[in-house]
């Protein structure tokens, strides 16, 4: 049974459009199955489309045919987690004595699967999600060609999906419980984390040679 005292009221978000920014503007999802008490997590991009069997719209993708989520993926239902900007908010953030906290926007979705195997829905699904990535950058408008030869090269090792959106929920933990000017604060803090200079994390990951 859920529990109506969680999540906080305060933190979630009943605007369905907010779910679509998100979506759209954080790609990378982490799918997952679950088959009795085992769990499959897959990490990969989706296509939101706002027409679908439900009224909340279908999300697309493709995925590695060898991948062993590909079986827990065909008419069974799955979920989705979009995660959005996220930061650590010190006390010495806000204005008022607070305790620290996390700050994040996060989106479950809840759906069913249908996988393809068609090339050419497969084809599109993958020009697609290019098409919307380079629209998103400023001054780069690289197009991915229908009969570029490496795409037909790579369209027998993958499997394509869509996944009718059932259910949603926002989870947008953003201070909201705190006075006006310690939202402010926050959201400066969340803005300037996101912005952050990754260099010497990714020096770490992948050293220089």
């Amino acid at each position: 049974m859920n529990d109506p005292t969680y999540p906080p009221k305060h933190y979630v978000s009943h605007e369905y459009q907010h779910a679509v920014e998100t979506m759209r503007r954080f790609p990378l999802a982490t799918l997952i199955s679950a088959d009795g008490e085992n769990c499959f997590p897959t990490h990969l991009p989706l296509v939101y489309h706002a027409e679908g069997n439900t009224e909340f719209g279908k999300l697309v993708g493709h995925i590695d045919k060898y991948n062993p989520h590909c079986k827990f993926l065909d008419n069974r239902k799955i979920y989705a987690i979009f995660h959005g900007p996220n930061a650590y908010i010190s006390p010495l953030t806000y204005a008022t004595k607070q305790l620290p906290t996390w700050n994040y926007v996060k989106i479950h979705v809840v759906g069913t699967a249908r996988l393809t195997t068609d090339p050419e829905a497969i084809k599109q699904s993958i020009i697609g999600l290019t098409a919307q990535m380079e629209q998103s950058k400023v001054g780069l408008g690289w197009q991915l060609s229908p009969t570029d030869p490496r795409l037909d090269a790579l369209l027998p090792y993958v499997v394509g999906f869509e996944m009718d959106i059932e259910s949603w929920e926002g989870k947008t933990k953003l201070s909201t419980d705190k006075l006006f000017k310690d939202i402010a604060r926050a959201k400066e803090k969340l803005l300037h984390d996101s912005q952050a200079d990754l260099r010497d994390f990714m020096d770490i990951i992948l050293p220089e040679k």
